[in-house]
């Protein structure tokens, strides 16, 4: 099957196993990689006229060879049997026997079709007597014991297996541990299905997926519940908060585990086996992933949290950035172990990696100096997650800071997103830096404001002022400023301390109430602009404008 759909795949499950993680594991184990591709032991397609650019003979051991396979796995075992070397006792059970071999050929022999001799004469010089050819072993635990085929009469005659291989059928198939299920299968779930696999075993491992993904989710609620009994024993509760997100991850790892122990007793050919084994480890390769992924966010929740990192906002800023860094570097080093498990050269990805680095870094300028835009904002620390600042004409509360982006929520609820690259040029104003908060305001009193009520209003609004808790007290004046056009100003400045800028903004509103407050009390009122015109020799007429 081709890299494209290997890649599908993978993505899929990466998508997938969060929200859905029983599709996504049958996703995973029933589609096949390219392994499974290639031609299963003891599996051939139908005879071909020529492979590999040499003739294939029609009397040749590799035509009789794909015949008798073809026909097995259509379940024409009686066609087979003509392919067997039988004496006459061994009439009755030919077809039997020709079924016996096939699972044997199957399971335990190592017989890889493009290498049998495609010459009508077989192989010359194999040490072996004329018109005799080894086609492959049979694993035995005494000892690997071969099967031949032989051509009895002159070219032209079809090649069968030899006597002494049929003579050893038996004893062969007496050792596969599921013969007893194989003799018990309706025919036509022995026929070969996609792949060269039997039918029996693409039902039996789609009913042992599902047994699998059902006692997965019992173990994992009962791990997860240990695993919770042993966390609350400890003081910490880091543990505590990895245990309760781990559901997800223990589930899909007691599914492949149970898969696992259900594919050995499934009797797969060699080369399904091995497809199997690899979806089995790249399948549990992104469940540690997905593992350490939910152990990354709360270790790096906790930290944050930490009295270490509140004394240290600089360290305690670079936290996502340094989680989210952790995350693409093991998710390359995921990607190099499942390509490695798709037959690729982990050494030659890496070389491939460096050579391409120049290319990248050269194609991909602007994405380059951003990611070191987010290194040195991290470094720098102009600005925190959860700060509000002024950047670029825009002013908000900073909400991420990405590898490539910095995306900051405005007063009007949007959202802009700043490429890190040039924020890390720009001039940057951060009112979460700001130790204190001025509050600067002039009270515009009426002309008619005796000096009685001015000292009475000035010693009012410092008294007020400094009754609050808050408050800077070396840097605090209340005091006559001028005499306006209308009206006479009364300036009052301090600074006072809050948490926030939404802390002080609240502050702010209550303390000028506060000054209101203070103008009523003195019998003070506040001035609006008013104006002396004189029309030629007229009298001068006082004339109000409201402001």
């Amino acid at each position: 099957m081709a890299p494209a759909p290997l890649a599908l795949r993978f993505l899929a499950f990466r998508r997938l196993a969060p929200r859905f993680p029983a599709f996504a594991l049958v996703l995973a184990v029933l589609a096949l990689p390219a392994t499974a591709h290639a031609q299963p032991a003891g599996t051939a397609p139908a005879p071909s006229s020529s492979a590999g650019g040499v003739e294939v003979a029609p009397d040749s051991p590799r035509a009789s060879l794909e015949r008798f396979l073809e026909r097995c796995g259509a379940g024409q075992f009686e066609e087979a049997a003509r392919h067997l070397e039988l004496w006459r006792q061994d009439q009755a059970e030919g077809a039997e026997l020709a079924r016996r071999l096939k699972a044997v050929l199957d399971r335990h022999a190592a017989v890889d079709v493009e290498t049998v001799s495609p010459l009508a004469t077989g192989e010359v010089g194999d040490g072996l007597a004329p018109h005799a050819d080894r086609i492959g072993t049979v694993r035995t635990p005494a000892e690997d014991q071969p099967v031949t085929m032989v051509r009895r009469g002159a070219q032209g005659f079809p090649w069968v297996f030899e006597h002494s291989t049929v003579q050893h059928i038996n004893d062969w198939y007496a050792q596969l541990d599921n013969r007893w299920l194989i003799d018990r299968l309706p025919r036509p779930l022995l026929r070969a299905g996609p792949y060269g696999i039997p039918y029996w075993q693409w039902l039996g491992m789609a009913l042992v997926a599902l047994v699998a993904l059902a006692l997965g989710w019992v173990l994992g609620r009962f791990t997860r519940g240990v695993a919770r009994w042993l966390a609350a024993r400890t003081p910490s509760l880091w543990d505590d908060r990895v245990v309760a997100r781990l559901g997800g991850p223990f589930t899909i790892g007691w599914a492949l585990f149970v898969m696992w122990l259900g594919a050995l007793q499934l009797g797969l050919p060699p080369t399904a086996e091995r497809a199997v084994g690899a979806v089995l480890r790249m399948s549990a390769m992104l469940a540690a992933l997905w593992l350490v992924f939910r152990t990354l966010d709360v270790t790096r929740e906790r930290m944050q949290k930490a009295r270490w990192a509140s004394a240290r906002p600089a360290m305690r800023s670079l936290l996502p950035l340094a989680g989210r860094i952790g995350k693409v570097v093991l998710v390359a080093i995921g990607a190099i172990v499942v390509v490695s498990e798709l037959g690729y050269s982990p050494t030659s990805i890496v070389a491939g990696l460096g050579i391409g680095g120049l290319a990248l870094a050269l194609a991909a300028q602007k994405t380059v100096e951003n990611l070191f835009g987010a290194f040195s904002i991290g470094v720098d620390q102009p600005l925190r997650e959860g700060d509000y600042v002024s950047a670029g004409g825009f002013g908000g509360t900073v909400e991420r800071i990405g590898l490539r982006s910095t995306r900051i929520r405005t007063q009007d609820r949007t959202v802009v997103s700043i490429p890190n690259g040039k924020l890390a040029e720009m001039s940057i104003e951060s009112y979460a830096l700001r130790d204190r908060f001025r509050l600067h305001t002039t009270l515009a009193l009426t002309r008619a404001t005796s000096s009685r009520q001015m000292r009475a209003l000035c010693a009012r609004i410092e008294e007020l002022l400094r009754a609050r808790e808050n408050v800077w007290p070396d840097e605090l004046y209340v005091g006559f400023a001028r005499l306006g056009e209308a009206s006479l100003d009364l300036e009052v400045m301090a600074w006072f301390k809050a948490e926030s800028l939404a802390a002080w903004t609240a502050l702010k509103g209550e303390l000028l109430l506060e000054l209101l407050e203070a103008v009523e009390e003195v019998g003070a009122a506040l001035a609006y602009p008013t104006r002396l015109v004189q029309l030629g020799d007229a009298p001068l007429a006082k004339v109000e404008l409201a402001g």
